[in-house]
């Protein structure tokens, strides 16, 4: 050890005790932040929807299922349609991999949903012709993916329904690029809740 390192060692062991609980409690509420259910755009969809009911939503990138069970059990959905090939994807932070074990624990908890068993990008065919209320976007994080479903997704929102998605802040720069260049080449007024944003149409 030297010299500095030994003078100022118990300066830096105190600065620990000091700063690290607080870090930590930092990191514990930004956990639950990002974690918490329902996410920030399915409660602005409550308070969207308040008076609506049957409901037609969309999602993209199930994973286990818990976000689409939140959105069935949050609002006045009749018709619930969720898009994942659940096969190994590399994205913009690293190796994906939701496997058939998730996709067997999200048709337990979301029986009535419609399934799709595609990428989004195959998947937008079968839906083409339909329109929805709410569609969340949490697929690929990657830009190109990202920017391809904002294009392909948006025109099937109906006007006053609402495009959301996740990971606007925690996933790299990816997912928010996308999104920023998207709301200002349309337009678009982009509202955003760590760790989600959304677009009402």
């Amino acid at each position: 050890m030297g010299w500095l390192a030994k003078k100022t060692l118990k300066l830096r062991h105190k600065l620990v005790r000091t700063l690290a609980p607080r870090v930590y409690k930092e990191l514990e509420l930004l956990q639950a932040t990002v974690e918490a259910v329902p996410r920030p755009s399915t409660r602005f969809a409550r308070r969207h929807f308040k008076t609506a009911s049957g409901l037609r939503v969309l999602e993209i990138g199930v994973a286990e299922g818990k976000n689409a069970e939140t959105i069935l059990t949050g609002l006045p959905v009749t018709e619930l349609c969720l898009i994942d090939p659940y096969t190994p994807y590399v994205c913009a932070g690293g190796l994906h991999q939701n496997f058939h074990d998730s996709l067997a624990v999200a048709k337990d908890k979301l029986p009535n949903a419609r399934w799709i068993l595609k990428t989004s990008e195959e998947a937008v065919a079968e839906v083409m012709d339909e329109r929805f209320d709410f569609i969340y976007i949490d697929g690929n994080h990657s830009y190109a993916y990202v920017k391809k479903d904002l294009e392909l997704y948006y025109p099937l929102v109906r006007k006053g329904g609402i495009l959301a998605g996740h990971d606007y802040v925690f996933d790299g720069s990816d997912v928010r690029n996308a999104v920023d260049e998207f709301a200002e080449k349309y337009d678009l007024e982009l509202q955003t809740a760590i760790p989600d944003w959304w677009i009402v149409k």
